[in-house]
């Protein structure tokens, strides 16, 4: 049996407690996009958000209208009476947070700039040290790296290739790169 969670299992304003008037989830929802789209500068392609609440008697409700290269809605409809307790809609479709993100990476990011962005948070380093996590964290940025280098086109390796050699001071060959 599958089980849906309906609109009313949503909190409304008066089941919020000491906190959560409509100006308070509104400056949390600002903060909570604001961190969501620092991430590559994603912030800079977009024009214009518009926040509105759609709350009722049901739940509370917020729709945010993201402005860029055409338009975007995101729901946010709470869940639960602690701060970023949300549940997320993207288009009308349920998504993450971190789904929304990398729609908004893909749609306003070019590939170099992801690239970059991976680039300067990469650890070369850690490849070398001994602690488990340090290398799984190495193996997770190295396929991040190398799935993204592998989807870009020659021109576009090319470029990467020269960041990598420039930000690590490693000379390697072009045919021989692998994005990492």
């Amino acid at each position: 049996m599958k089980y849906v969670k309906t609109f009313e299992a949503y909190i409304t304003y008066d089941k919020m407690g000491n906190w959560g008037s409509p100006s308070e989830i509104e400056d949390e929802l600002r903060t909570e996009l604001t961190h969501l789209f620092k991430y590559a500068n994603i912030s800079s392609q977009l024009n214009d958000f518009i926040y509105t609440d759609q709350s009722s008697d049901k739940g509370v409700k917020w729709q945010i209208e993201a402005k860029g290269k055409g338009s975007d809605i995101i729901h946010a409809y709470k869940d639960g009476t602690m701060r970023g307790e949300y549940e997320w809609y993207l288009n009308k479709k349920k998504s993450s947070k971190h789904a929304i993100q990398q729609y908004f990476l893909n749609k306003y990011v070019t590939k170099i700039e992801q690239y970059h962005h991976l680039l300067l948070n990469f650890d070369i380093d850690k490849k070398d040290h001994k602690h488990f996590k340090s290398q799984d964290e190495y193996q997770d940025q190295v396929k991040q790296l190398a799935d993204l280098y592998d989807s870009m086109s020659n021109k576009e390796k090319k470029v990467a290739h020269q960041r990598y050699v420039k930000s690590f001071k490693k000379d390697i060959q072009f045919d021989q790169f692998k994005g990492y």
